[in-house]
């Protein structure tokens, strides 16, 4: 194929410059034979010369040189179309050159703005008014940033480091807020690395969680809590807990309900006693957004129960906006030590607790520990540098009262006044830059924010053999995206939800609400899931997706409850490993710790229709090589004999062990019959295949 020739010769400068001097080229009139007479007339001559002149005449023979001169302009102006940004060499050029004047050279910038102006009102401006009425175009021209950063929520609610994830992970909506579903960076097995290995740590913005705090009498606020916790122990009222240096994890209910009314998980700790104020006290529950209504209604019931008589009740309830970050592994105490500064002047106890944080692992610091700090802006340290007296300090290893003590954080108004920056990032730059050493931190004056934050002590699948341990931050929810660029800038690997589940998977942990079928929450995740699943199905061609007809699957998406229970229309209930545990121990006769406890237990196995509805949550380890997947059925009895028992909710390929596991649920009466016959084999068998694998089961 040879090029298109050239109509002007020669090399392609030579061809352009050709063609812009034909464009400027100005058209001349050949005279004609009259007018070669008229102008051989003498000059001299003055009765030559009219007396006047007749306008429109003159204008008439002159028309041609005024539109060859018109048309002239006109060509060569649009001959010469090159932008400033295409004047540079081909090397020099940038993408968003054409609309960004700065990634420009200084000489073109001029140029370039006022190119930019003239385009604006046709690519941009016009565009995006285009179809709103007169009196709404103003308002969205002159609309600021954060106005419409807040009506792109309308969807679901936004961090307050939503921009830096949504720059780095997937976004989905889940829960009322827009979330990081995974990193766009494969990096699955090196957030599992992370989280178990003796090097690293991730972090994870869990600041969707909602924060409750009860305030009133002890004595008032301890029968609330019983009346909403009555089954798990130790019970929120113990003394190791009402001490407020160590935090409690229990399953939430609907007062004065049987055990099928669970709600979820729900973590807790109390104020630090205080000597101005010893009977009234402070509880913080720390809810999943998944059951924060029905945790609202059930707390408000609890209280009307309390205190019948309206308006002789000395509780209250608010909500404290606060953000919350959660640090997995071993170096999760190093990477909060070099990300935070507390101030110097703290109590004993809390600088002794500070010492013991940066010389320890999650796993060396006492179990459900707390401990209270004041911290000055993340802002001013940043970029965090790497402690200078870790070395010499000793691990943490008793609780201390005194070190979880830090009143500021349980006052409403000390809160409520950090809900902004004092200081901007500009004027702290301008701060900066007046400093002598570049990259100095900046010395904390009397004027500049110091939070209270709480920093606690996790851990998930405690007592397993592949435990994960870690520690939760709360600070005031302002400065959630300065913390956060602080505690990425020590290089731990972010992760989102994928990888959250995936951290209780490899603990041997049911996640919630993923693993919590029997509640609300988990059976509206169930029905999400399904439909996800199902569109998935739907886009795939038949030649290769799973034909669930000839597999004989009759419900492949969602676990046919309904069909498995046979009590009519009813919904199953969650029975924890606790309770399912105890129900065993009330079987066998053995005493449990108190006579209520005991009754309640003797009457749910003599109530047959809510025996019949209740699941548990097992472990199903496969004897073999296989692995069992999501929705795969769990049956009980060999060959014909078997009978299902139960669904997976989480299987896959662990990690941590090597072979194939799974979070499965399965019946309670099915539980308490394999526990009686002592012999129960178990099987699964995945919704793509027809072979059935033998399986181990545990309570998990």
């Amino acid at each position: 194929m040879t090029k298109r020739p050239n109509p002007f010769g020669g090399s392609g400068r030579d061809a352009k410059r050709a063609f812009l001097q034909n464009a400027r080229k100005i058209q001349v009139q050949q005279p004609s034979r009259q007018g070669a007479l008229d102008n051989n007339v003498s000059k001299s001559s003055e009765a030559a010369l009219p007396t006047s002149i007749d306008v429109e005449r003159f204008l008439q023979s002159r028309a041609f040189e005024i539109g060859s001169w018109e048309n002239a302009m006109r060509t060569s102006k649009n001959a010469v179309v090159q932008r400033a940004f295409q004047s540079l060499p081909r090397h020099l050029r940038r993408r968003a050159a054409s609309h960004n004047a700065r990634r420009l050279p200084a000489r073109l910038r001029a140029k370039a703005r006022s190119e930019i102006v003239k385009d604006k009102s046709k690519s941009h401006t016009i565009r995006k008014l285009r179809g709103f009425p007169f009196q709404k175009r103003r308002k969205l021209v002159f609309i600021s940033r954060s106005d419409m950063l807040a009506k792109r929520q309308k969807n679901g609610k936004w961090l307050e480091t939503h921009v830096w994830h949504a720059k780095r992970m997937k976004m989905v909506e889940r829960w009322g807020y827009k979330l990081a579903e995974k990193p766009t960076e494969k990096c699955f097995r090196a957030a599992y690395r992370a989280t178990f290995s003796d090097q690293g740590c991730t972090v994870h913005d869990s600041s969707y969680f909602t924060h409750v705090s009860l305030q009133g009498s002890q004595e008032e606020l301890g029968r609330v809590l019983n009346l909403l916790m009555p089954i798990l122990k130790p019970s929120p009222t113990a003394l190791r807990f009402m001490a407020g240096a160590r935090h409690f994890e229990n399953t939430i209910y609907w007062p004065e309900r049987d055990l099928s009314g669970i709600i979820g998980p729900v973590l807790g700790f109390w104020s630090a006693h205080t000597r101005d104020t010893p009977t009234a006290r402070q509880v913080m529950l720390r809810l999943h957004p998944s059951i924060i209504k029905d945790a609202s209604k059930a707390i408000r019931q609890a209280i009307a129960l309390v205190s019948p008589a309206k308006g002789h009740t000395s509780l209250t309830v608010d909500k404290i906006n606060v953000a919350s970050f959660d640090l997995f592994g071993a170096q999760a105490c190093a990477t909060l030590a070099r990300s935070i500064s507390p101030v110097k002047n703290a109590f004993p106890g809390q600088k002794a607790g500070w010492q013991g944080l940066m010389a320890s692992m999650p796993s060396q610091i006492p179990s459900a520990s707390i401990l209270g700090l004041r911290i000055v802006d993340p802002r001013l340290s940043f970029p965090p540098k790497k402690p200078a007296d870790s070395a010499s300090c000793q691990p943490r290893s008793s609780v201390d009262p005194e070190a979880a003590s830090l009143p500021s954080f349980w006052d409403l108004e000390t809160v409520n006044s950090l809900s902004k920056p004092r200081y901007s990032k500009a004027e702290l730059d301008r701060r900066r830059s007046k400093m002598n050493m570049p990259g100095s931190s900046l010395d904390a004056q009397e004027t500049d924010d110091r939070l209270p934050v709480l920093v606690l002590q996790r851990s998930l699948g405690e007592g397993s053999s592949t435990p994960a341990f870690g520690l939760t931050v709360i600070a005031p929810s302002a400065f959630a995206r300065p913390l956060l660029q602080s505690l990425v800038f020590c290089q731990p690997r972010p992760i989102g939800q994928r990888e959250v589940t995936m951290q209780h998977f490899e603990s041997g942990l049911p996640a919630f609400p993923h693993d919590w079928l029997g509640t609300a929450a988990g059976e509206q995740e169930m029905a999400r899931r399904a439909e996800t699943i199902q569109l998935k199905h739907a886009r795939t061609p038949r030649g290769k997706r799973a034909e669930y007809d000839r597999l004989g699957v009759t419900m492949p998406f969602k676990p046919d409850w309904p069909a498995l229970l046979a009590v009519g229309n009813a919904t199953p209930w969650l029975a924890p490993r606790s309770i399912a545990l105890k129900l065993v121990e009330a079987l066998d006769g053995k005493p449990t710790d108190k006579a209520d406890s005991a009754k309640r237990f003797d009457e749910v196995l003599k109530n047959r229709k809510l025996l019949a509805t209740g699941v548990c949550q097992a472990r199903l380890i496969p004897s073999g090589r296989g692995v069992p997947k999501d929705r795969a059925s769990v049956f009980v009895g060999d060959g014909q004999d078997a009978k299902l028992v139960g669904f997976v909710t989480s299987g896959s390929f662990s990690l941590s062990h090597g072979r194939g596991r799974a979070i499965c649920m399965i019946t309670l009466k099915a539980f308490l019959d394999a526990h009686a016959s002592k012999n129960a084999q178990f099987a699964y068998r995945n919704v793509t295949s027809r072979d059935r694998h033998r399986a181990v089961l545990e309570l998990a």
